[in-house]
């Protein structure tokens, strides 16, 4: 199965609630649909919007029934990536940074001249591209493994040692 990365926090978040995923490049033409993947999270946090819960964008996304519980995971995430930089280990195995968090169904694609698309209405997308997702699976314990821009075959770190 491929995966795809994702900087903090958009992965947790497309395997919680996001719906769709925003790229400035379309689907591989090789891209077979629906297509199961994992999701990657980076090492990286994204530039800009290092601290997530204190940003009122993410927050208003969120159905209310969620906001709670993602909020709490979000803030708890980013305190441990300030405090834990030199640790990646931990970041990995108990946050999902460095890591395989999940899988998911992209189940199509969108563009920003797809007007009338329901994908294209979602708060979600703000893209030249979006990747539609279904089937979001949030795991319970993060597998470590290296990232790679694009889709790639991952090589889930041997977590037992």
């Amino acid at each position: 199965m491929k995966a795809l990365s994702f900087k903090p926090p958009w992965g947790y978040l497309y395997a919680t609630v996001k719906d769709v995923e925003n790229r400035d490049w379309p689907l591989p033409r090789t891209f077979i649909l629906p297509q199961r993947i994992y999701i990657h999270q980076s090492k990286t946090w994204e530039s800009g919007h290092r601290w997530f819960p204190d940003e009122p964008f993410i927050r208003d996304c969120i159905p209310l029934h969620r906001q709670a519980e993602i909020m709490d995971h979000l803030t708890w995430m980013c305190e441990a990536y300030k405090h834990q930089q030199r640790e990646p280990d931990i970041l990995a195995r108990v946050w999902g940074i460095g890591a395989i968090i999940g899988e998911v169904d992209i189940v199509g694609q969108v563009h920003t001249t797809d007007i009338g698309h329901p994908a294209t209405k979602s708060p979600w997308f703000v893209g030249s591209y979006g990747f539609i997702r279904r089937n979001p699976m949030l795991y319970e314990h993060p597998l470590p493994c290296k990232g790679r821009l694009g889709f790639f075959e991952p090589e889930i770190l041997d977590i037992t040692t």
